[in-house]
């Protein structure tokens, strides 16, 4: 049965109340004994007919305690959602019908007041299964509200590391045609009264046959939520961030620099090996990395048993040892050298000098560092933001931040280019505000405070462009235009121009940039 269908009115009626009781004639019978056979047999009779009367009232007060009133329980279904409910009132009703066997059996002497105790918890467990089936109607209302309300933003996101990975495609179709995004059905079928749901995606191939062919507890799915990519620079950084390998501004630490360059290369790799371990004991966070986040094309494959010692596969990893060993660490080693800085040997001792000119001289070293780290990973992501280099060294092209779109209307409008939103996130800045009207779009800075904001219209051309963001990032003017107008004549790879100090070893590989 499918969770949208029209609206089935459920009502419940009680079954017709059948006392067996002839006290009556049973009195009127002893009452002649008595005058018949003597005052002793009446006597006897007196006291079995007041031990009767206190039964027949002690079952009259057991009744109106374990009775459940069925109006009160429908009429709270009816107002727990506006979607079918008519699941909700067969499976209340086989619950009233549960509680009236129960008070029938109390009238017909079934039970005494001894029983008391088993009946409650009986009439207790009955309760407890209304509520809970009115409380599922109520989270199903809620559950598919919001789960349209966060569409955009799970799009928005997905395959970033961080947001929602498409891996777990099965749970995010079934919400889909939970909430009537996607066409199929939700049949609700109730196992010991137990609330479990059945997806059907209407032959669309949306679902897996192993997903659509076994039952879903309803609770678990309602409060299921999509699985992620994982933040794979952020606990790379933050490993060697712990090590001291790294400091806040992710250059090398005087530390890194002082346990030369063998040294540094073997902690950069232990720390690149224990996050390998971590993901591949995790099936969906294993190949999430290395197809949402590596770019790989197929999936890895499983262990199909234990490691055995001295294979070279640590204990606890799911991936094969071929596909471990082969596939998986490689590419993992791959994609952090990227963001792994180049061991630097330690500066030499200068002559002393003050608290003030040391403390200038760290800020300014500090914000140059920041500068050249921002320009070399600018340089790896200008092609995602449509810029390019030529011949001559001189970034050429422009930037459409926004591209034609349609609202829910139909009407024109200018929405945010999917791509370029992830390479300005990729190189620390976000869109604040998109003005269609004027084709103006806002951004500034991640998490920086004061105002770092930047006004991108439609076409900028390149060098306006990088030199707005070079400015965001602290550059002086100098800074800003040389690297927005830098040129390389003589074709060496390293800009002509740079007189400011900053640095050119991000250049000595230029042909991986262009």
């Amino acid at each position: 049965m499918a969770v949208e269908v029209s609206q089935v009115k459920s009502t419940y009626r009680n079954p017709a109340t059948v006392i067996e009781t002839k006290t009556d004639g049973v009195i009127k019978n002893i009452e002649d004994f008595a005058k018949m056979f003597g005052d002793t047999t009446a006597s006897l009779v007196a006291i079995q007919n007041e031990k009767l009367k206190k039964t027949l009232k002690q079952n009259k007060a057991m009744i109106d305690d374990i009775a459940i009133d069925p109006e009160d329980y429908l009429k709270r279904i009816e107002q727990s959602s506006k979607f079918d409910k008519k699941d909700f009132y067969d499976q209340a009703n086989i619950i009233f019908d549960e509680n009236t066997r129960l008070t029938l059996a109390i009238e017909k002497g079934q039970y005494s007041r001894e029983d008391y105790r088993e009946l409650m918890a009986k009439r207790s467990s009955q309760i407890t299964a209304l509520n809970q089936m009115i409380g599922l109607a109520s989270s199903e209302e809620m559950v598919k509200d919001q789960w349209r309300k966060e569409a955009e933003g799970r799009t928005k996101d997905a395959t970033a590391q961080g947001g929602v990975s498409l891996l777990g495609s099965d749970f995010i179709n079934a919400r889909n045609i939970f909430a009537k995004g996607m066409p199929g059905t939700v049949e609700r079928v109730f196992v010991d009264g137990i609330a479990h749901y059945k997806f059907d995606d209407g032959g669309k191939d949306l679902l897996s046959p192993e997903y659509k062919n076994r039952l879903h507890n309803a609770s678990t799915f309602l409060s299921g939520v999509p699985e992620r990519v994982p933040q794979l620079l952020s606990d790379f950084n933050k490993i060697m961030t712990a090590q001291e390998l790294i400091g806040p501004n992710g250059r090398l630490t005087e530390n890194s620099k002082k346990m030369g360059k063998e040294a540094f290369d073997l902690k950069v790799g232990q720390a690149m090996g224990s996050i390998a371990v971590t993901y591949a004991q995790d099936s969906q966070v294993a190949n999430s990395a290395y197809l949402e986040i590596f770019g790989k094309q197929d999936k890895l494959d499983y262990s199909t048993g234990r490691s055995i010692e001295g294979d070279g596969r640590p204990e606890g990893i799911i991936l094969s040892k071929n596909d471990y060993e082969n596939k998986f660490v490689p590419a993992m080693k791959e994609y952090l050298l990227r963001f792994t800085p180049d061991y630097q040997f330690p500066e030499e001792k200068e002559d002393k000098e003050t608290a003030s000119d040391k403390g200038r001289r760290i800020k300014e070293s500090d914000r140059k560092d920041r500068l050249n780290a921002f320009m070399e990973l600018f340089e790896q992501r200008k092609t995602n933001l449509g810029i390019k280099k030529n011949k001559a060294g001189v970034f050429t092209g422009i930037v459409n931040l926004v591209e034609p779109g349609k609202d829910e209307d139909g009407k024109s409008i200018l929405q945010i280019n999917p791509e370029q939103e992830k390479a300005l996130n990729d190189i620390g800045f976000q869109i604040l505000n998109v003005d269609s009207d004027l084709g103006m779009t806002t951004i500034a800075l991640q998490g920086e405070k004061g105002d770092t904001r930047i006004d991108v219209s439609k076409g900028m051309s390149a060098n306006d462009f990088i030199r707005e963001l070079m400015s965001a990032k602290g550059a002086k003017d100098v800074e800003a235009r040389e690297f927005a107008e830098q040129f390389d004549l003589n074709e060496d790879g390293i800009p002509d121009n740079f007189e400011s100090g900053l640095s050119t070893d991000i250049y000595l590989e230029a042909s991986n940039f262009k």
